[in-house]
Order: C-alpha cells, then sequence, then structure tokens
C-alpha cells in the first residue's frame, strides 16, 4: 500500500486523453470540412483539453485551493462561448494568412463547442462540477462513469481512427462514435437507477431506517457501484453490480458527524471546504487521542465508512486547522482484475472492497 501523502493534492479528473479524444471527435464533426480533417482534430483536441488549466491554480502545496478551485471558472458553462469564441477568432487572424481563408466562423465554432465538450462530459462523473461559477459555487454532478473507463475512451479512440482512414465520410463515422459514447453515458445512469432501486427495496425488507441512499461509480468499469446509505446517524457501504442483481453485504456501521462535530469542522475554512467539496457525504471516526478524521464517503475501495479516498484530521484539544490526507489502495493488475470480475459476475459473489493504507 502506498504511504499517505499530507499535503499534496489529488484530483479527480477524467484523464487528458479522454476529454482530448471527445473536443477531437466534436472538432472533426463541426469544422472537419472547412478546416480540413487534420487541423480539425488536432486543435479540438487541444480545446477539449483546455478548461483542466485550472489545475495550475494548485501550484503550491495546498489541496484545498485545488479542491475549492478544480472544475471552477474555467468549467463553468459561459466559459466556453466566451473564451472558445475568442480563442477560434485569434486563430482564424493568425492562420488566414497560411492558405485559403474559410472565414472566423468554422474556427468559432471548433473552439468553442470542443471547449464546452468538456465540462459537459466532467458533468457525468461524480467529482462534482462548479457550471455556474463563480456567481454560484454549487456543484453538480451525474455519476454516471467513472473518471477512467477505457470504454468510454475506446468508443471515441475507434472513431477517430476509423474517420481518418474514411476521411471521405469521416463526419458519418465520428457522429457515429459521438451517439454511441453519449448512450453509453446514458447505460451509466440506468445502472444508478437500477442499483439504488434495487438497494431501496434490500434495505425496506432488511428494516433498515434510511434518509439517503448515494450510488457511484468506482473505477475502470461501467457495473461495479459503491453504494452509501445514510440513517439515523449512522452510515453504511456496500458493493453490487448492476450486471448481475444481487444484495449488497454491508461493512462495519459508521456513524456521521454530530452536530458539534460538523461545526467544529466549519470553523475553519479549511473544513468549510472540505465540507462543501463532499456535498456532506462525510463519516466520522476517532482517530486518537481529541483527533477527529472526517472521511469522502463518495470515494473508496473500502466498505468501511471511514477509510474514505480523502479525508480531513481535525485535532479538537487544542483545535487545530484540518490536515488533508489521501489514502488509495495499490493499483495493480490483481485489483483490475478483481474490479472487473465483481463488475461482470457470474454468481452473487460480493466483492469485499480493498482497504487503503493505515492511517
Amino acid at each position: 500500500m502506498h504511504n499517505r501523502r499530507q499535503h499534496e493534492p489529488d484530483p479527480i479528473s477524467l484523464d487528458p486523453l479522454t476529454q482530448a479524444a471527445l473536443g477531437a471527435s466534436v472538432g472533426g464533426v463541426v469544422a472537419g470540412r472547412k478546416l480540413g480533417l487534420g487541423r480539425a482534430l488536432a486543435w479540438g483536441a487541444v480545446a477539449g483539453a483546455l478548461p483542466d488549466i485550472d489545475l495550475l491554480a494548485n501550484i503550491g502545496d495546498d489541496p484545498f485551493l485545488n479542491l475549492r478551485h478544480h472544475r471552477g471558472v474555467t468549467h463553468a458553462l459561459w466559459f466556453a462561448p466566451v473564451f472558445g469564441s475568442a480563442l477560434g477568432w485569434l486563430l482564424w487572424r493568425w492562420r488566414r494568412r497560411a492558405g485559403p481563408d474559410p472565414g472566423w466562423a468554422p474556427w468559432v465554432r471548433l473552439m468553442m463547442l470542443s471547449m464546452l465538450s468538456h465540462p459537459l462530459l466532467d458533468l457525468f462523473t461524480h467529482y462534482g462540477t462548479q457550471l455556474w461559477a463563480p456567481f454560484s459555487d454549487q456543484r453538480f454532478a451525474l455519476p454516471a462513469v467513472p473518471a477512467v473507463d477505457p470504454a468510454y475512451t475506446s468508443i471515441l479512440l475507434l472513431g477517430l481512427i476509423g474517420a481518418w482512414i474514411g476521411r471521405q465520410r469521416f463526419r458519418q463515422v465520428l457522429g457515429v462514435a459521438l451517439m454511441v459514447s453519449t448512450a453509453y453515458l446514458g447505460v451509466g445512469l440506468a445502472c444508478n437507477v437500477r442499483v439504488e432501486t434495487q438497494v431501496r427495496q434490500q434495505l425496506v425488507e432488511e428494516g433498515v431506517v434510511f434518509e439517503r441512499v448515494g450510488v457511484f461509480p468506482t473505477f475502470m468499469q461501467l457495473p461495479l457501484r459503491r453504494v452509501v446509505v445514510v440513517g439515523g446517524g449512522e452510515v453504511r457501504v456496500g458493493f453490487v453490480s448492476a450486471w448481475r442483481a444481487c444484495r449488497v453485504e454491508w461493512g462495519p456501521v459508521g456513524r456521521l458527524p454530530s452536530a458539534a462535530e460538523l461545526a467544529a469542522l466549519l470553523k475553519t475554512e479549511q473544513g468549510r471546504t472540505f465540507a462543501w467539496f463532499t456535498n456532506r457525504w462525510l463519516a466520522v471516526a476517532t482517530a486518537g487521542g481529541a483527533n477527529l478524521r472526517y472521511s469522502d464517503l463518495r470515494f473508496g475501495f473500502s466498505r468501511e465508512p471511514a477509510e474514505g479516498l480523502w479525508s480531513v484530521t481535525l485535532n479538537l484539544d487544542p483545535a487545530t486547522v484540518p490536515v488533508y490526507a489521501n489514502q488509495r489502495p495499490t493499483f495493480d493488475w490483481q485489483t483490475v482484475a478483481e474490479l472487473f470480475a465483481a463488475a461482470f459476475p457470474s454468481g452473487c459473489a460480493v466483492w469485499r472492497g480493498r482497504s487503503p493504507a493505515p492511517v
């Protein structure tokens, strides 16, 4: 297991290859005929990855700054129409003397729509995207796909390869790839609906009081979902595949922060940032002495609620600023094989998860 890294930022963002592939696909469809396929694909890829420049805000060693600003202004819905259009116009001014001038419209359309594809795709993960920043810091999330999903990326890459080989029909090929990849996102949402319906029925049968049920993707595949159930001050975590309707086997019962423990966290700017980032999906556990560890329930590979990927530790006596930590299990081929076996089970074997490094 990897040791914790106390002050290192650890964002979850769709990998640059996926964002670039989506931007290139959009660029090829909307501007390939006017600008040439190669040019449209190349600049579409650049525009598709560009909103993640907000990661530069995390050049320092403050992880809370990253949590606050990543998927912020550059991911807002207004950013692409404004800056994408401006960048497209500048590219037109720069490139118009290099050959036949197609006009400014194809360049503006290319950069604006390719750039807009980035936050729209990020919306379908459960990290949360500030679509109205800086006017609102509300985080929007449709937890359809994990941040790394080879199947989704492969659909786009195959479309790009097919478009390059069959240039006479590149728009049709890219259009099909975009439609199939969008349908894939819909399948991810359908997985959540199926799992949540199944889990709610199971909870009623078990007589478990619940107030909130969260269903989240895991890693590298679509069906295996992390389920978080909150109710009566308690929290339960389990894993289930949408591929096969099996009962969830819950891990140890954890607890939610009490009113006093939540108030203690919210006293500091760092604590408020963490609570806001998690959308209050928080579990709390004693971490020795007067230390409390608050964990993000949405991300993790353990059924122990207090073993989330991200957490902060707060010392109540004397009161201190929260300390950020992340815990990641080692990702090796065995872990990946276990995830895929749990995602596509032949029977109702329960995946018990993997614990992170000791705290």
